[in-house]
């Protein structure tokens, strides 16, 4: 059995948890505190916008992260939209896009 964390065990935690670097969709670091797992889809995203880019006019990525996804697709329909709203994410999206 864990022995509980004392307050002050546990703000230190706390505190070092918020203190970890996170931008953009890189969930490397709580993938690898094993607090996050992903399972095989029947289906693949990527596979879903892809079919239908050709001959789209416009596109709309919602909460693009870091752009990440978006800049990995090509050719992308001339009138592209991105969306972000954790604010520490805007200028890396704005770059990479």
């Amino acid at each position: 059995m864990k022995k509980a964390l004392t307050d002050d065990e546990l703000f230190g935690y706390l505190i070092n948890e918020a203190n970890q670097k996170f931008e953009g969709w890189d969930f490397s670091y709580i993938e690898s505190t094993g607090r996050m797992r992903e399972f095989p889809s029947s289906w693949n995203y990527r596979n879903k916008v892809q079919i239908r880019l050709p001959g789209s006019s416009s596109m709309l990525d919602m909460g693009t992260g870091g752009g990440e996804f978006l800049s990995s697709l090509s050719p992308l329909p001339a009138n592209t939209c991105a969306t972000e709203g954790y604010e520490p994410n805007i200028p890396v999206a704005r770059n990479r896009l």
